[in-house]
C-alpha cells in the first residue's frame, strides 16, 4: 500500500472507525473530555493529563466492566471530584449501583445514572462554563457517548 494512503487513513482512523477516547475534547464551555482509560496504567495516565490541565471543578462520569481491577482504579480517583456513575449497555458492565458502593467505601460520592447519555447531561447541567467534565473507565462507555 503506497505511504501516502496509510498517511491518509491514519488521520482518518476516528471518521473511519468511530474509535474515540484518548484525552478527546468534545465540547467547550464546560471542556468535556472522553478518555477510555480503564485500568491502572490508563488511569494514573489520565491523571497525570488532569495534573497539567486548568478548571474549575471536576466532573467524572464513571463506568467500568466487571472484569477490570475496579478497586484498584478507583483508589486512584481524586475525592475532590463529583461523581455520575453509570454503565455501558453491555453484560460485561458493572451494575452502576454496585460501582457507586465500591467508590463509596473510598470516600467518594455520586449518583447512579441508566446511560452515560443521562449522565452527561446531569453533568453538564450542574458544571460551571470552566469546569472540566470527564468521561472515562470504560471504551464501551466512552463509544455509547452521543457525539453531537
Amino acid at each position: 500500500m503506497p505511504e501516502a494512503a496509510i498517511e491518509r487513513g491514519l488521520h482518518q482512523v476516528k471518521k473511519l472507525t468511530g474509535l474515540h477516547g484518548r484525552w478527546e475534547t468534545i465540547h467547550q464551555h464546560p471542556r468535556i473530555v472522553l478518555d477510555v482509560a480503564h485500568n491502572e496504567s490508563g488511569m494514573r495516565e489520565l491523571l497525570n493529563q488532569l495534573e497539567i490541565t486548568t478548571y474549575h471543578r471536576l466532573h467524572i462520569i464513571l463506568g467500568m466492566v466487571k472484569d477490570k481491577d475496579v478497586d484498584t482504579v478507583i483508589q486512584l480517583l481524586p475525592a475532590n471530584a463529583a461523581y455520575y456513575f453509570t454503565n455501558a449497555d453491555i453484560p460485561r458492565a458493572l451494575p452502576a449501583g454496585m460501582l457507586k458502593d465500591k467508590a463509596l467505601q473510598r470516600g467518594l460520592t455520586g449518583h447512579v445514572f441508566n446511560n452515560v447519555n443521562e449522565a452527561l447531561a446531569e453533568a453538564k447541567g450542574h458544571a460551571h462554563p470552566d469546569d472540566l467534565i470527564l468521561v472515562c473507565g470504560s471504551v464501551f462507555l466512552v463509544g455509547e457517548v452521543a457525539l453531537h
